[in-house]
């Protein structure tokens, strides 16, 4: 934890929580099932659970959500995916054709109800999110976040990071053993803070960010870049000591920091 170690926040405990989530999911369907995600949420998937956990706890098939629907191989499908109006409408079109063709077949659908039930579905189950932070810096963007009216869950995420890392204060305690684990917090609007997304990032951990994207705490690098032998996509997180030393340095003094611990060892 933060108090007793200099890796920051200890956010292991939120994968945990988030694979837990992921097999109570797994568990509302028991036996044998395919699972259907939606790919934006497989490196999110990746990083709380691996080919092990989804076969221990029934999955024989993993598919990602596409218009047409993954071929029948199980009695089941579970549906992990965004609440976003076309994959839900896509879920819908595969619970009608499936149907007609296999009415063996059943479905737990994890997602947003309104529209399956307009288009004649009806799933069993609460939406359940899946998005596990991955630096100590946590954000919850969502797009078109204000017009799709979003801000329930925003404030559930809140109070989940309130009950594993304690309140967020409004002033300082004077012991230091009173200070919970998340010293501030800010909310940005962004109808009202139009300026800050168009600053650069001026941090080694920015400037990797804006020119390769950071996804779920993985760096992909193309060839020219990492080399032709070298792995092109990198796990980035707190744990390695050196990257959560450089992450926040101006980009201009990493090489100078770089070669004075290559000195040091």
């Amino acid at each position: 934890m933060s108090r007793t170690g200099s890796l920051g926040l200890d956010l292991e405990i939120l994968r945990r929580l988030n694979r837990d989530r992921l097999v109570r999911v797994l568990e509302d369907a028991p036996g044998s099932k395919d699972l259907v995600i939606d790919s934006e949420l497989l490196k999110m998937l990746d990083r709380i659970a691996g080919a092990t956990l989804l076969r221990s706890h029934g999955v024989e098939k993993m598919h990602k959500l596409q218009r047409v629907p993954p071929p029948v191989q199980c009695g089941q499908r579970v549906y992990i995916v965004r609440p976003a109006l076309v994959t839900v409408k896509y879920i819908a079109d595969h619970v009608h054709e499936d149907a007609r063709t296999h009415p063996d077949l059943s479905f737990a659908v994890h997602a947003t109800q309104n529209v399956l039930q307009q288009r004649g579905s009806r799933p069993h189950s609460p939406t359940k999110p899946i998005s596990p932070p991955h630096r100590p810096v946590l954000t919850q963007h969502q797009d078109a976040f204000l017009a799709r009216l979003l801000r329930v869950r925003g404030a559930r995420a809140l109070n989940t990071l309130q009950g594993l890392f304690g309140a967020f204060p409004n002033e300082s305690p004077k012991k230091a053993l009173q200070l919970p684990e998340i010293g501030h917090l800010f909310v940005f609007d962004r109808d009202a803070d139009l300026v800050t997304p168009l600053l650069s990032q001026l941090t080694y951990e920015g400037a990797l960010d804006e020119h390769f994207g950071i996804r779920a705490g993985v760096v992909e690098l193309p060839k020219e870049v990492a080399g032709p032998d070298a792995p092109t996509k990198l796990p980035i997180n707190a744990r390695d000591t050196i990257y959560d030393n450089i992450r926040n340095r101006h980009f201009a003094g990493v090489s100078g920091y770089l070669i004075t611990r290559a000195h040091e060892v």
